[in-house]
């Protein structure tokens, strides 16, 4: 047995520990019955565990009809476990008294102690309880509550300050006599199959965190033991009342717990806690941001140049910019600062290796009136950016791409920006039609500059003056950045550094790694996990250390990062170029994290643009369409999943069979939100119409004009529901195509749509019907 570093509490180790934890966004506290024993309920106070053991066995051993052995087998009963299978059996006490009983005992208690609701109002990253009872959601309202009859992801929990109510909410079961409230060993079995998210949540914390253990018995907690065969609880600091027992220090062990602090009364440890952290405030997630702008070293300008970076490094914690006059200043940064400005958001996108980053660096240079905020694709958010946010004042807040997840992005975007700073968001051009789409939901208003991944010009004249004179060679006019990166690594790849960029290959499970860092930026232990279960990443990264490492961020989550994103792109593009089950690879990989409660980033995966940026457009339409084949059995429920099947026909199909398909999908989705009306139907809507459209121009078949009238008019009509979408159908070839011929020589069969056909035409525009389209939609 391990042996426990056990400590009074007025040892200055007990108090540094513990603010230094909290500090650091790593300390978490996990309330037991003790927190709220005896306080003010409905119709009573809380109970302990033998107090409530005695009052339901004492209610079904009086119910009618039971023999006088069954009553004293009843009373006989010691374990609460036990006893709340009574509760849960009709045949001793009913549903409705089952319900009273505990409404009265656990619901709308009231904490009376300062020092507790002092406690419960400091700022911690989340909260976790066994406590069905409300007391700590009447007390703090700025917590998620989380219950496990509630499906949930890994993303909203990274987006939110949650409240975990491991045992389920009383709440629930008073409103609704839900009986999903975790007590019988049954219970316990089933919350550790079926609470993934929730339950993976609290094992990365306990690898990464400290719960601090605060009236708690730990007796024989399933959930949280089956947790410890891979995760023992070794950051966590467990709180008590005297020294610990032989028993104790047996109980502790199961949970891998080895750290106490006692007290010589249980009031002591609400006291000495409050003490403590009052007036500690956690540290924000951001590491401070330099900048080097001196002239680059001829070699270090080759290396720079011939990997793609990186462009920021860590010196001593503190994150140092690469923003040398060696490269070019981007001429629209004239244009960025003129439109920041004006607007309260900026939006900049460009396809990878367009020096999207270096940008970011240069405006914040450019914009010395201002304080800046930088948070990197590598970093993780927390919610304590949004409240930076809501309280800095001249700031540009500065997201790097990959850095915001569509939870994340939500937060920030409902933060209360000062009148006097910026958002400054970052995007690739395979996230950014998702960002643009969450800003126009948000009614955010924002204007966009693009980095293209040519120089322009100017550029390429300054760029080339400042290589010539370190002696380096020069970009060619129309030659891309990566294209120039290749052929720099080729002519000095003899006295680079071994090439860790453009000479790697790779097998096996690596691929599903590599396809996560692909397609989000960055993967977490836990992400990789997820897909490659046995995946030896500290072995990977000491292989390939040269692109690949671990960073450790400001919340102590670890991530692997690339440093060669291009080069990475590459790698997975030849993956699917010779590699025919290069689809069944991507499939695992989204499998993988929708099975771990990663549902977010699952579906973001399912995003045609995001597979095609994995595929780099080579084999388009099988590549796809096996993905989703491949995936059927876990979305073929969802609406969205046929969508995008639609969708994928739509950009690739060539064949008329092939459209067809996708009409069938679409039709599908229709049929399946026809009574909600909502986005995804209007969507299908659409790409129903075009798909239309592709049929005729493909067969020539009058019959597809028929068809297509319905879909496009009703698309039409609901403009406002997807407009900027439907604006784009004017530029849409096949679509004119057919707008055109309905026009100049209708077939007889559309005289029943006349009317449709003519608000089609109007929209449409020129000679064809009026040309304010907008306002010659039916009401």
């Amino acid at each position: 047995m391990k042996s426990i570093d056990e400590i009074h509490f007025t040892d200055p180790r007990a108090t540094q520990e513990i603010q230094t934890l909290f500090k650091g966004s790593r300390l978490i506290p996990f309330f037991g019955s003790g927190f709220t024993r005896n306080e003010k309920a409905s119709k009573g106070r809380v109970p302990d565990a033998t107090e409530l053991t005695k009052e339901i066995t004492k209610i079904a051993s009086s119910k009618p009809g039971i023999s006088e052995e069954q009553r004293q087998q009843i009373l006989a009963i010691k374990a609460l476990k036990s006893a709340f299978s009574l509760l849960s059996t009709p045949d001793y006490i009913s549903t409705k008294q089952a319900q009273t009983l505990l409404g009265n005992i656990f619901y709308k208690v009231e904490i009376a102690s300062h020092d507790k609701r002092a406690i419960l109002h400091l700022d911690w990253p989340h909260i976790f309880t066994f406590n069905i009872d409300d007391a700590i959601e009447r007390t703090t309202n700025k917590y998620e509550k989380l219950r496990p009859n509630k499906v949930t992801s890994r993303e909203y929990i990274s987006a939110n300050q949650c409240l975990f109510k491991i045992h389920g909410d009383i709440k629930d079961f008073v409103a609704t006599e839900d009986t999903n409230l975790i007590f019988t060993w049954r219970d316990y079995a089933h919350s550790i199959a079926s609470n993934k998210a929730l339950l993976g949540f609290l094992s990365d914390q306990a690898k990464t965190s400290a719960f601090l253990f605060v009236g708690c018995s730990l007796d024989a907690e399933l959930d949280l033991i089956h947790l410890t065969r891979d995760t023992p609880f070794s950051k966590s600091i467990y709180l008590k009342k005297g020294k610990t027992s032989v028993e104790d220090r047996l109980n502790l062990a199961n949970y891998g717990i080895s750290r106490v602090i006692y007290f010589d009364n249980y009031d002591e440890i609400y006291h000495w806690l409050r003490i403590t952290l009052s007036g500690i405030h956690r540290d924000a997630p951001v590491r401070e941001l330099a900048f080097d702008d001196a002239v680059l070293p001829r070699g270090t300008a080759i290396e720079l140049i011939a990997n793609g970076g990186p462009i920021y490094r860590l010196v001593d914690q503190r994150r140092v910019a690469v923003a040398s006059e060696t490269f070019a200043r981007r001429t629209v940064i004239d244009d960025a600062r003129r439109l920041l400005r004006d607007n309260d958001c900026l939006l900049v996108t460009g396809r990878r290796f367009s020096g999207k980053t270096l940008f970011l660096f240069q405006l914040m240079l450019a914009m010395q009136e201002f304080g800046a905020k930088f948070f990197g694709s590598s970093d993780s958010y927390t919610p304590l950016i949004g409240r930076q946010i809501d309280n800095l004042e001249n700031c540009l807040f500065v997201f790097d791409s990959n850095h915001l997840d569509s939870e994340s992005l939500t937060e920030v975007l409902e933060s209360k920006l000062a009148a006097s700073s910026r958002l400054v968001l970052c995007a690739s051009a395979g996230d950014a039609e998702r960002v643009r789409a969450k800003l126009g939901e948000r009614s955010v208003p924002f204007a966009e500059v693009q980095i293209s991944n040519y120089l322009n010009p100017t550029e390429i004249k300054q760029f080339n003056l400042q290589l010539a004179k370190s002696g380096l060679p020069i970009i060619n006019n129309k030659e891309n950045l990566i294209n120039f990166a290749f052929r720099c690594h080729e002519e000095f790849k003899g006295q680079l550094p071994t090439s860790t960029l453009f000479n790697q290959r790779f097998s096996g499970e690596t691929y599903l790694v590599l396809i996560l860092l692909v397609a989000f930026g960055k993967a977490s232990l836990e992400q990789i996990a997820c897909v490659s279960e046995n995946f030896d990443v500290a072995g990977f990264v000491s292989k390939n250390d040269r692109v690949f490492e671990i960073e450790i961020t400001k919340t102590g989550d670890r991530v692997l990062v690339c440093s060669a994103t291009l080069w990475l792109l590459k790698i997975i593009h030849d993956f699917v170029k010779s590699n025919e089950f290069a689809h069944k690879a991507v499939s695992d990989v989204i499998r993988g994290l929708e099975r771990h409660g990663f549902s977010s980033h699952a579906k973001d995966l399912l995003r045609i643009d995001k597979i095609n940026e994995i595929s780099g457009g080579h084999r388009s339409r099988v590549f796809i369409k096996r993905i989703y084949e491949g995936i059927s059995d876990i979305y073929a429920l969802e609406p969205h999943y046929w969508l995008q099947r639609a969708k994928a026909e739509l950009m690739f199909g060539i064949k008329l069979q092939e459209i067809t398909e996708g009409v069938g999908h679409a039709r599908k989705v229709r049929l399946d939100t026809q009574k909600r009306k909502n986005q995804t139907y209007f969507s299908a809507t659409l790409v129903l119409a075009q798909l239309y459209a592709r049929a005729y121009k493909i067969s020539g078949d009058e019959r597809y004009l028929i068809d297509f009238i319905a879909p496009c008019a009703e698309s039409i009509d609901n403009y406002d529901n997807n407009r900027r979408h439907v604006d784009e159908i004017r530029t849409v070839d096949d679509v004119k195509k057919v707008v055109a011929r309905l026009a100049a020589n209708p077939p007889s069969q559309t005289l029943p749509l006349k009317s449709d056909l003519q608000n089609i035409l109007n929209f449409f525009g020129g000679n064809w019907g009026k040309t304010n389209p907008r306002h010659n939609r039916r009401g």
